[in-house]
């Protein structure tokens, strides 16, 4: 929101750019920025989504790193997966069938798995960075955890291996080498410690530690390059030299396997230290049968040899004699990194992941189908896969960016063709990203780096080719996402022109308009909008626009990466998101196909706006947009200080110049207008911030609401017409803006009250006509002679005189704990101000019931604590207390009103000598009657019983002796209204930002509404299925005021909890 300082002599006018849909009537604010952001008027409340479901992505199979396994009776393989921080299951004839687990310090999370053992029932894990195990059920789920980091008994210090004491079918200890603490320590399957053993000396770097079949523990020790032996209690037996430093261990059979990772071998000792075969080269190589970084070795059921290659991303299985037989697994990384979706006729999606280096497909409900393409530069592989599109062929299209060229899938995955390759000339790319392929067998590539859009038949044979670098029309600087609307053009999110540019088919430029930073991805949808997301590689925001580039709002799905997104022909939006690895479905609850609507919301767009040099008066020149309507109705309104109560608002009355055809019921639209405003003659205030905003309107009902027509039920035979959501008292706010501004005869508007027109009060009339008046505090007439003031703004008033005619003045004589007096408090009247510290004034009246107190005041910001206006000195006040509007004689008579901050309160409490009643701004707001002490010697401010300051205004006090008459009391009210420009009535419609039960009834009865019956609703809730609320839970909500909460199969809102629902007469 743009802002605009505009200084104005006797105060500081300080307008800003608001630009709100209001149910119908839109308020277009001061500010250039509004020109940019408007048209979305159009669509109003007709574009919502909710999040249906959340699907997570499948576990990618594959390995990153993989250090410690370990094999269960049944073959299947359990593998700490280093660079993925997670674990991965495979079964025994190495296919993948799970994994859990991801990076992070929390519960299931890993951070550097090193070693893993697993029982019949558990699974063991060393985390190498977070210090400590975890233990889970064979199926990943979360049992336990111990440890953290320290060389205290318990703690560790970077744990690495880990094996398990099992005796008969009975898990005994848990042993944990510690690679930086030079330790074994023992547990209990529960994770008590039970014992240690090994020094630095004796076990430098521990990596692992085994019970061998004859029931000693064998560690290797890597910084020695000692194979170590001990007795279960920690005795050291004997040790012997491996020659190469040894990591993982295992027993085949009673001979020893070792591990040799920094060699690339693996030894095969017998117990004693004598060696009996050796695998591997001792040469790092990714050819079969040898190593890169041998960290893990296991043993299977039947014999086998596992050894796990750290840098080859794999594992690999000898027989006894240390034959190579197989391998499984290959390099993948665990998460995602998706940016292109798209969903198959057969209702799967189809993903590229770009950092991964795969392009794969999913079932709906997130199960992986098939990996139709894997990392690499071969054929069939790709590298950074970014953008894809299936063809009327049926095939997969993927842009291969590192590669520089396109590969063409079947869907089962078999590569049909390959075409391209880096280069700039005609079918050459250079990291081509965006694809998208035509019904009519075009394919568009956005050649990224290259800076053009190149297009091909579906052999690939080069066809045309349109855009140069540059940021003209027709230009382009690195086109990154494409995509083809419903009319065959080319919409393209123009990368480093920060900018959306529109070709047709046969690349001719046709329109462009300024985007979001760096925006990468672009969906058309099929209602008529384009989504643009991301914006760099961080911004995660999805922006909505029309075809013509008008803005409709955007939304964040939340943390992580820009994102993909795909549209069913449903209108669901599929979002791939990045970082959290699942899907997203966003279900539309208005239409899934939006025409091109007959009747527009007619867009008032402020063009400038400007104070005139050395005057009050604001030049604000605009325009009101509508297709439809050549003439709408127009008017202008006033937010003191950017407020949106009603108790901020201000009605431009004056202006200078004619503004008939510019601020009335006959304004042209499309056509460029201004108006001149003479602030300080409707805003008396000394300096403050005003927010103005243009109010426009056109034939459509005041309460623009959406509704739903649900079909007649076995019990009802009607059909029901309701609103879809309810009516809040936010959009009852906007239409009283409305008949606020255009000067609706049926209401009175009055010191930021809207209520019923009401008769004045009788001529002539003053409160010292009302018999029984013992107090008057005037701050129009402070010295109590019937003049005009002439004190100072800002002097200290010592004392405050009473017009009553009782001598009861009210006094201070200590300097620093006098109210100052404001020449211009309330609507250019002057006014009493009570700091927050001491400011106080004492009367000389002591009053008891019954009795009448009236005092109108203010409380302003910044003062945290309890506050009064008006104190006695017994237990007994008026003032803000615990942010309530409240009355306490003795107890609380009333604290239900919430107190406002700056705004002015008519407070009257009133005691008959047996109950106690009291009314804020003509409205009783008694809450106890019963509560009725007396309030004894009155103060202002900082005064009596409690002595808490009031941080605000008091402009008028009067006090009698007795209870008012509803007659006589009124009549007060109508001459304090009357004259201060206060809030008063006894038949108040709204308030602040609430509407009242009269002034809801006026405002249904206007619009030709009523309420919906109970019976109504729960119809209507119960959708079709007669006696059950149908609901759909969605936890994000893209909408107007990011409603609905939860909606059952007709759209129909079913959770929400404030607001009532509307059918018509």
């Amino acid at each position: 929101m743009n802002l605009f300082k505009l200084f104005i002599p006797y105060r500081t006018m300080n307008t800003k750019s608001i630009r709100k849909l209001y149910s119908g009537i839109l308020i277009a604010g001061l500010g250039l920025s509004v020109l940019t952001a408007g048209l979305h008027a159009q669509r109003g409340a007709q574009d919502s989504w909710y999040l249906d479901k959340e699907v997570p992505l499948p576990d990618m199979p594959g390995l990153n790193a993989p250090h410690g396994f370990d094999i269960t009776p049944n073959g299947d393989v359990y593998v700490v997966d280093d660079g993925n921080d997670r674990v991965s299951v495979w079964d025994a004839n190495g296919s993948f069938l799970r994994a859990w687990g991801k990076y992070g310090t929390g519960i299931g999370q890993f951070n550097n798995p090193r070693g893993i053992a697993v029982t019949a029932d558990e699974v063991y894990v060393t985390e190498f960075s977070n210090k400590r195990i975890q233990v889970f059920d064979l199926q990943g789920n979360f049992l336990r955890k111990w440890g953290s980091s320290g060389s205290g008994d318990g703690q560790f210090n970077e744990p690495w291996g880990i094996t398990v004491d099992v005796v008969d079918a009975n898990l005994t200890e848990v042993y944990v080498a510690e690679w930086n603490a030079h330790r074994i320590q023992v547990f209990d399957s529960n994770g008590a410690f039970r014992r240690k053993f090994g020094t630095s000396t004796l076990n430098s770097n521990p990596a692992d530690v085994k019970i061998g079949p004859n029931g000693l523990v064998y560690v290797s020790s890597r910084g020695k390059t000692r194979i170590k032996v001990f007795q279960k209690d920690g005795t050291y037996l004997r040790e012997f030299n491996p020659t190469y430093r040894p990591f993982a261990i295992d027993f085949l059979g009673n001979l020893l396997v070792v591990a040799n990772a920094d060699s690339h071998r693996v030894q095969i000792f017998e117990t004693n230290g004598t060696l009996v075969t050796t695998i591997g080269s001792g040469t790092a190589s990714s050819h079969a049968g040898l190593f890169d970084n041998n960290y893990g070795v296991a043993v299977s059921p039947s014999g086998d040899l596992h050894v796990s290659c750290r840098d080859n991303h794999r594992i690999q299985v000898f027989d006894a004699n240390g034959t190579y037989k197989r391998s499984y697994g290959s390099y993948a990384t665990a998460g995602v990194d998706t940016t292109d979706v798209v969903r198959s006729p057969e209702n799967t999606f189809i993903f590229t992941d770009h950092s991964g280096g795969r392009v794969f497909e999913t079932d709906e409900n997130g199960t992986l189908v098939r990996i139709l393409a894997k990392k690499g530069a071969g054929s069939g592989q790709v590298e950074n896969p970014y953008g894809l599109d299936l063809g009327p062929d049926g095939r997969v299209y993927v842009s291969d960016k590192s590669n520089h060229r396109i590969q063409v899938f079947e869907r089962n995955g078999t590569l049909a063709r390959t075409f391209g390759s880096e280069g700039s000339s005609n079918g050459k790319f250079n990291q081509p990203r965006g694809i998208a392929v035509s019904q009519t067998g075009e394919v568009y590539v956005a050649d990224t780096t290259n800076h053009r859009i190149q297009v091909f038949d579906l052999n690939g044979t080069f066809r045309r080719k349109f855009g140069v670098l540059g940021s003209l029309d027709g230009q382009m600087n690195g086109p990154n996402g494409l995509d083809l609307d419903d009319d065959g053009s080319v919409v393209i999110a123009d990368y480093n022109n920060n900018r959306a540019v529109v070709f047709d088919a046969n690349g001719t430029f046709l329109r462009k308009w300024t985007i979001h930073y760096k925006a990468n991805q672009v969906t058309t949808l099929n209602d008529g909008l384009i989504l643009f997301g991301g914006g760099g590689n961080t911004d995660t925001r999805l922006r909505l626009y029309e075809k013509d580039g008008s803005y409709v709002k955007e939304w964040n799905p939340g943390y992580g990466y820009p994102s993909p997104v795909a549209c069913l022909p449903n209108g669901t939006l599929v979002l791939a998101h990045r970082g959290k690895d699942k899907l997203f479905f966003y279900r539309p609850t208005y239409r899934t196909i939006r025409p091109k609507q007959s009747k527009e919301i007619p867009f008032p767009e402020v063009i400038s706006a400007a104070q005139r040099p050395g005057t009050d008066y604001l030049d604000l020149t605009y325009r009101i947009n509508d297709a439809d309507s050549p003439n709408v109705k127009a008017a202008l309104l006033g937010f003191a200080d950017g407020g949106t109560s009603l108790s901020k608002v201000i009605v431009p009355k004056t202006f200078v110049g004619d503004v008939t055809g510019k601020l009335d019921d006959n304004v042209s639209t499309g056509q460029t207008h201004t108006v001149t405003w003479n602030a300080g003659a409707d805003w008396n205030v000394g300096f403050g911030e005003v927010e103005v905003a243009v109010l426009a309107q056109d034939d459509r009902d005041l309460l623009n609401l959406h509704f739903l027509n649900l079909p007649a039920t076995d019990g009802n035979s009607t059909q029901l017409k309701i609103s879809r959501s309810p009516v809040t008292d936010d959009d009852l706010l906007k239409i009283w803006y409305w008949l606020i501004a255009s000067g609706h005869s049926g209401i009175e508007f009055t010191g930021g009250m809207v209520h019923q027109p009401q008769s004045t009060a009788p001529a002539g009339f003053s409160p010292a006509s009302v018999p029984g008046l013992k107090l008057w505090l005037d701050a129009n007439d402070v010295d109590g002679d019937g003049q005009a003031d002439s004190n100072a703004n800002d002097s200290n008033v010592s004392v405050w005189t009473d017009k009553a005619g009782g001598d009861h003045n009210a006094t201070q004589t200590t300097e620093s704990q006098k109210p100052t007096y404001k020449t211009n408090s309330l609507n250019g009247k002057s006014a009493l101000f009570f700091d927050s510290s001491d400011d106080s004034l004492a009367t000389g009246l002591t009053l008891v019931r019954p009795y009448t107190v009236v005092v109108l005041f203010n409380s302003i910001a910044g003062y945290t604590g309890e506050r009064q206006a008006i104190a006695g000195s017994s237990k007994w006040f008026i003032g803000p207390w615990g942010s309530k509007i409240s009355h306490h004689p003795g107890g609380w008579a009333s604290n239900t009103l919430t107190w406002e901050s700056d705004r002015y309160y008519l407070a009257t409490a009133v005691n008959d000598g047996s109950k106690s009643a009291f009314y804020v701004d003509g409205v009783d707001y008694t809450q106890d009657s019963s509560r009725t002490s007396n309030p004894n010697i009155l103060h202002l401010g900082k005064g009596g019983y409690y002595k808490k300051p009031l941080n605000g205004h008091i402009a008028e006090v009067l006090v009698w002796d007795e209870a008012l008459s509803d007659a006589n009391r009124d009549n007060v009210g109508k001459y304090l209204s009357e004259k201060w420009d206060a809030a008063y009535s006894t038949t108040p419609y709204a308030l602040s930002s609430s509407t009242t039960d009269l002034g809801r009834a006026y405002l249904l009865n206007l619009t030709n509404l009523r309420e919906a019956t109970a019976e109504e609703v729960t119809r209507a809730k119960e959708g079709a299925t007669s006696g059950t609320t149908n609901q759909f839970s969605p936890t994000f909500k893209v909408g107007p005021g990011e409603r609905p909460v939860k909606v059952n199969e007709y759209g129909f809102d079913t959770g929400a909890t404030s607001g009532f629902w509307v059918v018509p007469k």
